[in-house]
């Protein structure tokens, strides 16, 4: 997996405020995107809230990917692994 070298500012809650963070930010890169850079950063902006506190999957305006790296394990199968 490649190192992430985007410095987003997930502090920011909307997606009004991230898309002008994208806008000012993109001008100070001194590299090319990849396309999974790209995604990262339309992810972003999509997980922003809108004025009603809804991102826009909850709008049903697209399907967003999910952001965790492993599917979570039932309490069986973890109970079931040597060493935990």
């Amino acid at each position: 997996m490649p190192k992430n070298r985007l410095k987003l500012n997930f502090e920011l809650e909307s997606a009004e405020d991230r898309t002008q963070f994208i806008n000012d930010y993109l001008p100070t890169l001194d590299f090319s995107l990849s396309e999974h850079e790209l995604d990262t950063i339309s992810n972003y902006i999509l997980w922003g809230k809108d004025a009603k506190g809804k991102n826009s999957q909850q709008n049903g305006e697209v399907e967003l990917k999910k952001w965790t790296s492993t599917p979570t394990e039932s309490l069986e199968a973890l109970a079931e692994t040597p060493g935990f």
